[in-house]
C-alpha cells in the first residue's frame, strides 16, 4: 500500500492568504522514490460547443491565476507507517474566488505526487476553496421606465443599485396611465458569459422570482418590492474568456402581446456608507 494525503490548515482561503499544509506518504512496506513533490494550479476555464447536422466540436480555453511547485524532497527511502512534509502556498492577491458553473470555472487545486522509479506514482489532488474579495461600493440610485404605449408608462426605481446579503433588494415603481398589464415580474438574475476562440454565448439564470399583482398597478399606483435574495455567496468578475454578472429584469406581462422589460445592471458586494440619505 503507497497512498498521499494533502491535509490543509483550512478550509476556506481568501486572496493573499498562505496555504499552509502538510502531504502525508503512507505505505506499509519501505521504498525508495525519486523525489516528492506538491504544486499550486489556479486556472480560468471555460468551453463552449457548436453543432452542426450530426457532428459537434468543443471549443476550449484557460487562463492561468496561479502556478508553484515545491520539491518537498529528493531521492529517499520511505519508511513504513505515516511521513509528513509541510508546505506552503501564497495565493496572488488578485485572485478569482472559486466558481463552478455551466461550462465555466475558477478553481484551485493543490497536487501531491511521490515519484516512484518503475512503478505507478501515488498522488493525490485536493481542492482549494478561494473566497472572493468582497467589494466596498457607494451606492447608486437608478430609475428606468417601461413605455407601454403613447399615454403609460411605469417607472422603476432601486434606491442602490448592490446586490448584498445586508439587506434585500428594493424595487419601486409608479404608473402613469391606465396599463393593461397582468403584472409585473421582477427577477434577479446571475448572467455567465464565455468568450473562446472568438465565440460567445452568453447564459442567464433565475435566482429570485418577485411579483406585483395587476391589482396593485392602476392609475398613478406607486409601491415598491422587497427581493429576499440571499446574496451570501454572490459575486461577479470579468476575465478575457470569462464573465460573470448580475442584472434585475423587470417584465411587463401584457395579455396577447410580447411583454416589455427593462434590464437593471447590480453591482455585488457590500455598503461602503451607512448613511441613510442613499436609501
Amino acid at each position: 500500500m503507497r497512498e498521499v494525503e494533502i491535509l490543509l490548515d483550512k478550509e476556506y482561503y481568501v486572496p493573499g492568504d498562505e496555504i499552509n499544509g502538510k502531504l502525508r506518504v503512507i505505505t506499509d512496506k519501505e521504498f525508495e522514490c525519486n523525489r516528492i513533490v506538491v504544486s499550486l494550479v489556479g486556472l480560468v476555464r471555460a468551453s463552449i460547443t457548436t453543432s452542426g447536422g450530426k457532428h459537434s466540436h468543443t471549443y476550449r480555453e484557460r487562463r492561468g491565476i496561479v502556478a508553484d511547485e515545491i520539491v518537498l524532497s529528493g531521492p529517499t527511502r520511505l519508511s513504513p507507517g505515516e511521513t509528513d512534509y509541510e508546505f506552503q502556498f501564497t495565493l496572488p492577491p488578485e485572485a478569482l474566488g472559486t466558481f463552478h458553473g455551466y461550462r465555466a470555472d475558477v478553481e484551485y487545486h493543490i497536487h501531491g505526487v511521490v515519484e516512484i522509479p518503475w512503478a505507478l506514482d501515488p498522488k493525490e489532488t485536493k481542492e482549494v476553496l478561494v473566497a472572493p474579495t468582497v467589494k466596498r461600493l457607494m451606492p447608486q440610485r437608478v430609475v428606468r421606465t417601461i413605455t407601454l404605449n403613447d399615454r403609460t408608462e411605469i417607472a422603476i426605481e432601486l434606491p442602490f443599485d448592490i446586490l448584498t446579503p445586508e439587506r434585500p433588494l428594493i424595487a419601486r415603481y409608479t404608473v402613469w396611465g391606465d396599463p393593461k398589464i397582468r403584472g409585473l415580474r421582477f427577477e434577479i438574475m446571475r448572467v455567465i458569459r464565455r468568450l473562446v476562440r472568438g465565440r460567445e454565448r452568453e447564459m442567464p439564470f433565475v435566482l429570485f422570482k418577485g411579483e406585483v399583482p395587476r391589482e396593485n398597478l392602476s392609475y398613478g399606483a406607486s409601491g415598491e418590492i422587497q427581493l429576499e435574495y440571499d446574496a451570501s455567496e454572490a459575486f461577479e468578475f470579468h476575465t478575457d474568456i470569462l464573465e460573470v454578472g448580475y442584472m434585475l429584469k423587470v417584465t411587463a406581462d401584457i395579455p396577447w402581446r410580447p411583454d416589455k422589460l427593462v434590464m437593471i445592471p447590480l453591482r455585488v458586494g457590500r455598503f461602503a456608507t451607512e448613511d441613510p440619505f442613499f436609501y
